[in-house]
């Protein structure tokens, strides 16, 4: 009976001491390569001003709103240079990897330049949906007369999609709405 214990208690002290060193071995893992929130918001930032060079640099604007659309929106910010110029860095679902990062510029009540963020669509094949050609569709438009865009309608608000790569410019699209509902909201509310 001693012996059966014995065989039973080894293997078990000998999991929880793999369980604990693979454990401890993690968080140190982790302490090592979590990317902290201030070294996020530099990173972003620093993408920002290769989407809109501003010398005199961003102001970030702390603005929520009360729906849908706020959980979409990562940063916001303001350029410094007195230019008028805003920044949306915005998520839109239905992309083929999934969400789409993007970075809306707009100056008034337009949007000016749009950049593409992080994202996991296939190299080759969404190339014509995250390309300058693409975003150029969205330009020009007033994103305070319209609720978001659509694809390939006939509206104002239509913007039409890249043959062979849907589902990335559905995200595209997702997340350039995302960012103009939330911008529009923010023009609206707070500059009037």
């Amino acid at each position: 009976m001693k012996s059966s214990v014995k065989n039973i208690l080894i293997p078990v002290i000998v999991l929880i001491i793999i369980t604990f060193a693979s454990g401890l071995l993690l968080s140190v893992v982790n302490q090592f390569t979590t990317v902290s929130d201030e070294e996020l918001e530099a990173r972003t930032i620093k993408k920002v001003n290769e989407v809109y060079e501003c010398t005199e640099g961003f102001e970030k604007i702390d603005y929520k709103l009360n729906n849908d659309v706020q959980n979409n929106i990562s940063y916001f910010y303001k350029a410094k240079d007195g230019k008028n110029v805003y920044v949306v860095v915005a998520n839109g679902s239905g992309g083929y990897g999934g969400n789409v990062e993007m970075y809306v510029v707009f100056q008034g009540k337009e949007i000016i330049k749009i950049a593409k963020g992080s994202n996991k669509e296939t190299p080759g094949v969404s190339d014509n949906a995250l390309s300058e050609n693409y975003f150029e569709r969205f330009y020009g438009i007033d994103v305070t007369k319209i609720d978001g865009f659509t694809l390939n309608g006939v509206e104002d608000n239509s913007v039409d999609g890249v043959s062979g790569a849907t589902y990335t410019s559905t995200g595209v699209l997702n997340a350039v709405s995302n960012a103009s509902k939330y911008y529009k909201s923010y023009v609206l509310e707070v500059l009037g």
